[in-house]
């Protein structure tokens, strides 16, 4: 069973200056996990985006179907927690994230900010954070915090167990924050950086690949499916995504990249937020296109992340290559045997370092000539390249990281259990 190492608090001056603050958070903590309710599992979110959110509904589900009946599992978003100046701080950092993924004013204070993001630094903005969330935290209930997003196992800490889920295929500067007692990874590469920084190797696990769980079930039916339509030059179906975000310059060039596309007699199922701006534009664009190729243009909408990974599972089977910006479905690539094709300009510091992944393990290629995709595609049809991205992408890691991630909680909360009078 795993026992919940003690938690490492940043070695910086000012840090050794505030003993006494150290000291109360310690006894608030201890004091808290010894209350009276039964420990369970804690899950919190900072709902920014949608790829931090994602890793934990997946874990979630998987460790549902795990946990025997009658143990609940908490979840909470992070503003909820809060008290009003918390709650403010979060609607900032969102709106930050929103605003700043659009060229402009935003988006060069936005890239200066990731740039000195330091979360190990305890910081005034810092010390609002986990003053807002510690008593809406110990409120929650009594158990291991499980949390997917580096701000918050800074602001948590020194909660006695927190896991931390990072589930991307790389780990750039900022996503690295000491105080987790258990880092959940995908792969040997991403888990290097968490190393280097002091982290001991016992408590950083390797879980594969983070992938929806309804199309790991389908994956390899799917994977020989599509090999075969790749292998056969038939008319091929794409899988268009935007962001969270949808800064306009990867709208727009995903727009022209569908519209070339069906043009060339390929279908497209493109997958938009309800009333968001990539619904406005494609929704335009099709009454725009013949009454043909309109139909080759699938819109699904959606309004939350359930109901986009419903629709996603449902049409699945029929994807022949996916086209999005680099910091989405990249997993899909690497791990499902899906093409890719890369919207730029990259956005925030995870979006470059998966281009460059993605490029060299050769599963991936940059958009470049929106209007001139359909026709691209025809040729790396025709010449095979698409089915050769597509073995590249297949049996390379495992793709059951949420399943093995919520054993590793399982594994936290037994010793959380062993722990308690």
């Amino acid at each position: 069973m795993l026992e919940c190492p003690p938690v490492q608090f940043p070695h910086s001056q000012e840090e050794f200056t505030r003993p006494y603050a150290v000291a109360a958070d310690l006894l608030f903590w201890g004091y808290m996990g010894h209350a009276v309710s039964a420990p369970r599992p804690i899950f919190v979110c900072a709902d920014i985006g949608r790829g931090h959110p994602f890793y934990l509904d997946g874990l979630r589900q998987e460790l549902g179907a795990l946990l025997p009946p009658g143990v609940p599992l908490e979840s909470h978003r992070a503003p909820d927690l809060s008290g009003p100046a918390g709650r403010l701080a979060w609607f900032a950092i969102r709106q930050m994230y929103l605003r700043g993924s659009s060229p402009g004013l935003w988006s060069g204070l936005y890239a200066r900010l990731r740039r000195n993001n330091d979360y190990d630094r305890d910081t005034q903005a810092l010390r609002v954070l986990r003053s807002a969330l510690r008593a809406g935290v110990a409120r929650a209930g009594r158990g291991p915090i499980v949390v997917s997003h580096p701000l918050l196992v800074a602001a948590l800490r020194p909660h006695p167990c927190v896991i931390y889920q990072h589930g991307e295929l790389v780990t750039p500067g900022e996503a690295v924050v000491l105080g987790a007692h258990r880092v959940l990874v995908p792969t040997p590469e991403a888990a290097a950086p968490f190393l280097a920084a002091g982290y001991d190797a016992s408590t950083v696990c390797i879980t594969g690949l983070c992938i929806e769980p309804e199309l790991v079930a389908q994956a390899e039916v799917c994977f020989r499916d599509r090999v075969s339509r790749l292998d056969s030059g038939r008319s091929l179906t794409g899988a268009f995504f935007s962001s969270g975000a949808e800064p306009s310059p990867h709208v727009e060039t995903l727009a022209r990249a569908l519209g070339s596309a069906v043009h060339s007699g390929g279908t497209a199922d493109v997958f938009v937020s309800r009333g968001g701006r990539f619904a406005a534009v494609v929704t335009g664009q099709r009454k725009r296109m013949s009454g043909e190729e309109s139909e080759r243009v699938r819109l699904h909408s959606f309004d939350s992340r359930g109901e986009l990974d419903r629709l996603t599972a449902l049409q699945f089977h029929a994807f022949d290559y996916v086209v999005a910006p680099p910091h989405e479905r990249s997993h899909w690539a690497i791990g499902l045997g899906l093409p890719m094709f890369l919207v730029g300009p990259d956005v925030g510091p995870f979006a470059p370092l998966n281009r460059r992944l993605l490029l060299d393990q050769g599963v991936a290629r940059p958009l470049e000539d929106g209007p001139g995709f359909g026709a691209s595609l025809a040729q790396w049809l025709a010449q095979g390249q698409l089915a050769s991205m597509a073995n590249l992408g297949w049996g390379r890691h495992s793709n059951l990281g949420f399943a093995q991630g919520a054993r590793y909680v399982v594994d936290s909360l037994n010793s959380w259990q062993g722990d308690t009078p």
